[in-house]
């Protein structure tokens, strides 16, 4: 199908031996080390003292690892390509191509969003935290788009009208006569 992505290397690395725990830890140590790093930047005296920002620091690493994991189980069990009709539009167009766009997407209206928010130009963590959030978006919206690909298109798929291959047929047959 034109519309969908095949991402042949990343389908290989995510399918090896292992790599649902190595995307967990990096999602949950890639979140944490980003945020305290922004954190620090914006305020250097107060990232010694434990307090309840650390506690939603791990929070959110922990969070990330998880949909990291998640994510890595459900690219295998999700991105293939569909043998019916129906597996065409549920897993081409809708996995592959809706849920793929939209963890494209995700990441970039993440950091345009909080870089709209935060001032990237006086707050020297800004950057930091507008990378650690899109970062975020990423192992986030990696098991969410896909499922959401994954419903987007069986909804499509399941709901079309069925097109008929009789050439005088104009219209579906259970729809009510013209009055």
């Amino acid at each position: 199908m034109a519309t969908s992505f095949r991402a042949e290397v990343l389908d290989q690395i995510l399918r090896t031996r292992g790599a649902a725990w190595v995307c967990g830890i990096i999602g949950a140590v890639g979140t944490v080390a980003l945020l305290a790093l922004a954190k620090w930047r914006h305020n250097p005296a107060a990232f010694g003292a434990p307090n309840a920002a650390s506690g939603a620091l791990y929070f959110l690493g922990v969070w990330c690892g998880l949909c990291g994991w998640l994510g890595v189980l459900s690219w295998r069990r999700l991105w293939r390509s569909g043998r019916t009709p129906l597996e065409r539009w549920t897993y081409d167009l809708g996995v592959r191509g809706w849920g793929a766009l939209m963890l494209i997407s995700a990441p970039i209206a993440t950091a345009i969003g909080v870089g709209a928010a935060v001032d990237i130009f006086r707050d020297p963590g800004a950057w930091l935290l507008v990378l650690a959030c899109a970062f975020m978006a990423v192992w986030v919206g990696l098991p969410l788009c896909l499922w959401g690909g994954y419903v987007w298109g069986s909804f499509v798929g399941g709901n079309r009208i069925p097109i008929s291959t009789d050439p005088h047929q104009k219209e579906p047959s259970d729809l009510p006569p013209l009055v």
